[in-house]
């Protein structure tokens, strides 16, 4: 079935994607069927409209602070008492924060159900919501006390912890149509995720709320695709890769963009992996592109300071 998307923010965007599965619709204001008069034989596509708009973003989180201190490690909620799963509120792009701070994003990919109150794409509320949320209240700590190399960086000053989706739509449209077996809406998210991640105006503004935070060190939790076929590093229109393809795709866009913040990679927060202590926290492994970039660098500053017969 092709899905064809009328995408209104940042800018203007149709898209057609073609997804291998059966769809229903759940949600007719949303979803209609195209030269046809119901959803069923006939139907050559489903028109999705109205789902991709301003209002429809699920906003990032500055959700809380930790502080290191030797082996403990405090963390709150810098707004209220810590609730699990809970959100802040949208965060204000140019909210001024304490330079005493150092910042940590945690990178999801898009939004999913939990996101939305009551299933409801009108209505956004935070990003890691439901089990991702609560796995990160109980376990962010303990997943930085895994990584010595980012422990150590975190020693001596408070770190603000923002949660951000690198899109901030509902890639799984779980709120709009249904899936035959349930299980499919992850063929949708990954091919819709891939169609948006083309559009330069998507990758310009989360380049743009990225600079606004400043980030000190950037932990990629997103999750590994499930087409393990046909699968290209769409940043860069690079070669085939097996199953990391959107972790991977999203690591050399920080890489290129944000070479002196320090990337991590992670399982994605609503995995088991968290609870079990086999979420995998460890510093990114450097391309060789970015490996040059830094020597350049390094050359450059190098190079101002040499004297000057």
């Amino acid at each position: 079935m092709k899905l064809e998307i009328n995408v209104t923010w940042p800018a203007r965007e149709l898209l057609s994607v073609e997804v291998n599965c059966n769809m229903k619709i759940r949600n007719s204001r949303r979803a209609t069927p195209k030269n046809a008069p119901a959803m069923g034989e006939g139907a050559s596509a489903i028109v999705i409209d109205d789902c991709f708009s301003q209002r429809n973003r699920v906003l990032d989180d500055d959700r809380y602070r930790i502080r290191c201190r030797d082996n403990d490690i405090d963390l709150w909620h810098p707004h209220s008492p810590p609730v699990p799963g809970a959100g802040s509120g949208p965060l204000a792009h140019c909210q001024p924060f304490s330079s005493f701070e150092q910042t940590l994003v945690v990178l999801m990919e898009s939004p999913h159900r939990h996101e939305y109150l009551k299933n409801c794409i009108d209505l956004p509320i935070a990003p890691a919501r439901g089990i991702a949320g609560c796995n990160i209240y109980y376990f962010l700590t303990e997943i930085i006390r895994s990584c010595p190399h980012l422990h150590r960086r975190l020693k001596g000053r408070d770190t603000r912890v923002i949660l951000a989706n690198p899109i901030q739509f509902q890639c799984s449209l779980v709120s709009v149509i249904k899936c035959d077996p349930y299980g499919d809406w992850k063929k949708i998210r990954d091919a819709l995720w891939k169609e948006l991640w083309h559009c330069q105006s998507i990758r310009e503004e989360f380049k743009q709320r990225l600079e606004c935070y400043r980030p000190n060190f950037i932990v990629n939790a997103c999750t590994h695709s499930s087409h393990k076929k046909n699968c290209r590093c769409m940043s860069r229109g690079g070669s085939e890769s097996d199953r990391d393809c959107r972790k991977r795709t999203v690591n050399e866009f920080l890489e290129d963009h944000f070479p002196h913040a320090r990337i991590y990679q992670v399982a994605h927060p609503a995995s088991g992996h968290w609870a079990g202590g086999t979420a995998g926290l460890r510093l990114s492994e450097r391309s060789p592109r970015r490996d040059m970039m830094m020597r350049r660098c390094c050359f450059a500053i190098h190079s101002r300071a040499l004297p000057v017969d």
